[in-house]
């Protein structure tokens, strides 16, 4: 099997983030616990698709650091004034 090129990656990680965002919009819109027949448990689908997602940000070798300061940015309780 050849391996993914850098743009190869990209593309993946532009189609997982869009399962990911319609898992969590199938959440709220129907019920986070519930199951469709055919799809499954929508939280259990929206963790599925974001261990996904996950998968393709490792291959992509980002930077480790950067990428935990985005996420503790991400979850510090907002300052009034101060952009994203």
């Amino acid at each position: 099997m050849a391996l993914l090129t850098r743009e190869d990656l990209l593309l993946l990680f532009m189609e997982e983030a869009a399962e990911v965002t319609k898992a969590a919009s199938k959440c709220l819109r129907f019920g986070y616990d519930c199951n469709f027949p055919g799809y499954g448990v929508n939280h259990q689908v929206l963790a599925t698709k974001l261990g996904q997602l996950l998968a393709v940000a490792d291959a992509l070798d980002l930077d480790n650091a950067t990428v935990e300061l985005g996420r503790e940015h991400k979850m510090m309780p907002k300052r009034h004034g101060v952009p994203d």
